[in-house]
């Protein structure tokens, strides 16, 4: 229990509600910071001056506010009227000073971790849907760690398979999208599939996929003159900030035969990867929370 704030109709009521609290805080093995507690009397929204301090049950005493005092609750600080200006460069995030630091917005809309720490967390879960299709149309002999350092191939290939790793397609025609997060190729099955990952926040999921199917199916219809003969599929993989997923998420995977047989383990993999994310990201933002 920490930054708690009561309010009561009167000086008796606010008495009982400290009491009980205190009572509360003593079972638990908490106590009050005293030098952090304050007592504002308002009448009418307006400060008191004749207020008086609160004596809790064990004799403690806290102090209340003159008409001119202020105390800092979470960060911020206040008396009966609030400074507006002030409250919102309180709640703004520390990394962009942009938008409040709620936990969305620093793991899925902040500006400043949208070049490096959503990249990062983004590619450690695609990793590992990569280095499975590697492995498994032959063209590492045995498995590599999704998670060891180095760069990665743009295209790679064997008889089996031709792999793409965000690589930019040249088209006979001016599109917006055209470098797909990985593009397979499976030669002797005739098929190509366009795979987009991406791990935005839950409450985004079904938004995002929408969008990167818009985004991709003109380079689809693309492909499709580009390679005749060949079937296009296009494969979009949405994994939440904090591991949520769609229902069809595992049918979705299970489009690309060489993940059938893995699929709940590749998934599995790799929402653990997003997890590690993003806890790596709230790590880093403030050490001191978690």
């Amino acid at each position: 229990m920490d930054d708690l704030k009561l309010y009561a109709a009167s000086d008796s009521g606010i008495q009982s509600a400290l009491n009980t609290v205190q009572v509360y805080t003593q079972d638990i093995g908490m106590e009050f910071g005293l030098d952090k507690c304050a007592v504002l009397h308002l009448k009418r929204g307006r400060n008191r001056d004749f207020g008086e301090d609160v004596q809790l049950v064990d004799g403690s005493i806290i102090h209340h506010l003159d008409a001119e005092e202020s105390y800092t609750y979470l960060g911020v600080s206040e008396s009966h009227v609030q400074d507006v200006s002030k409250v919102k460069e309180a709640l703004c995030s520390k990394a962009c000073r942009m938008q409040p630091e709620t936990l969305m917005h620093l793991l899925s809309a902040c500006k400043h971790y949208a070049s490096c720490a959503y990249i990062h967390r983004h590619n450690a879960a695609l990793r590992i849907l990569y280095y499975h299709l590697r492995h498994f149309y032959g063209i590492d002999k045995t498995p590599v760690l999704p998670y060891a350092p180095g760069d990665i191939e743009s295209v790679v290939e064997n008889d089996k398979c031709k792999i793409y790793w965000n690589y930019s397609f040249p088209t006979t025609r001016q599109l917006t999208a055209t470098k797909p997060d990985i593009v397979l190729i499976d030669t002797s099955g005739c098929t190509m599939y366009v795979i987009e990952f991406s791990a935005p926040a839950e409450t985004n999921i079904v938004v995002k996929e929408a969008e990167k199917r818009t985004k991709y199916q003109d380079l689809v219809f693309e492909l499709r003159q580009l390679y005749p003969g060949f079937t296009v599929k296009l494969i979009v993989l949405i994994i939440g900030v904090l591991g949520g997923v769609k229902s069809s998420l595992l049918a979705n995977i299970k489009l690309i035969p060489a993940c059938q047989r893995n699929a709940e383990a590749l998934l599995s993999r790799m929402q653990k990867a997003v997890l590690l994310g993003s806890l790596r990201l709230l790590r880093a933002h403030d050490p001191n929370s978690l």
